[in-house]
């Protein structure tokens, strides 16, 4: 069903062809994401990912240097005029990061599926627009916002189907001449109820883009051993492809682009 739908959204009516995916698409896989999050949440240390932690805090200094640039690269160094939303924005801490990069609180909006997080992301935002809702199913108008995001929302969406839906979700509310800035995970854990999304999988769930990825971000798995004795060897291993977990990137419809600008980026 999902590669019978994408010459549709190709066209010129992806609110449209959104509405129609919805409405075929399912409840349990919303359900089972709730239950997955809040179990987790539950079941780890408070202080899980405190920056505290070596290895966090080098993730996240390293992710933060690579986002900025590639912001920079595609013109968006200057925030504060920007509507940004975030798809899957937890208790909005990466919301609150674009703050401290210049965006201005009022002009943020988010969705997550747990009223607790959403709670959380208000209390430190009380200026931005933050909804629990499934992002298949967002309230805002057509061509909302100059950037989308989703930062490992779509490697917890089990189901093909639902993905390409919150796909065509952040297409509807997508301003002409926007862009989504994409953050995900390309290898998975095995023992993790999550998927893998490689360049073939965010071409399909975008088809008509360009793909501007990079992969990024040394694996959990090695950073939280190898950050607590040096960041230098950290460093020296995040130049190895194979030990890079997640593929940071952007992501610009076709129509938005000079003919020609189709080819996804080598890391």
């Amino acid at each position: 069903m999902a590669h019978e739908m994408q010459p549709a959204i190709a066209g010129r009516q992806p609110g449209r062809v959104a509405a129609m995916v919805k409405s075929m698409m399912p409840i349990d896989e919303s359900r089972r994401i709730a239950e997955v999050y809040g179990d987790r949440t539950r079941s780890l240390p408070a202080d899980y990912y405190a920056l505290a932690h070596p290895a966090n805090l080098y993730r996240t200094q390293r992710r933060e240097r690579a986002t900025l640039g590639l912001l920079a690269t595609w013109g968006l160094r200057d925030l504060a005029d920007l509507r940004i939303c975030e798809v899957g924005c937890g208790s909005g801490g990466e919301l609150l990061r674009l703050v401290s990069w210049g965006a201005r609180p009022e002009n943020l909006c988010g969705v997550d599926l747990l009223a607790d997080r959403i709670a959380g992301a208000q209390a430190i935002l009380p200026a931005a627009r933050l909804e629990v809702k499934d992002a298949r199913s967002t309230s805002f108008a057509d061509e909302s916002f100059d950037l989308v995001m989703q930062l490992t929302l779509l490697s917890s969406v089990l189901d093909p189907d639902i993905r390409l839906a919150i796909a065509h979700e952040m297409r509807r509310i997508l301003k002409p001449g926007g862009k989504i800035l994409w953050y995900d995970m390309r290898v998975v854990r095995p023992d993790r109820p999550l998927v893998a999304l490689g360049r073939a999988e965010i071409a399909r769930l975008f088809p008509e883009c360009r793909l501007d990825l990079r992969a990024e971000t040394l694996n959990p798995v090695i950073s939280r051993i190898t950050a607590k004795a040096s960041w230098m060897f950290s460093d020296m291993l995040s130049y190895v492809p194979l030990a890079r977990s997640h593929y940071l990137g952007m992501i610009i419809p076709q129509a938005r682009v000079g003919p020609g600008d189709q080819a996804s980026r080598e890391p």
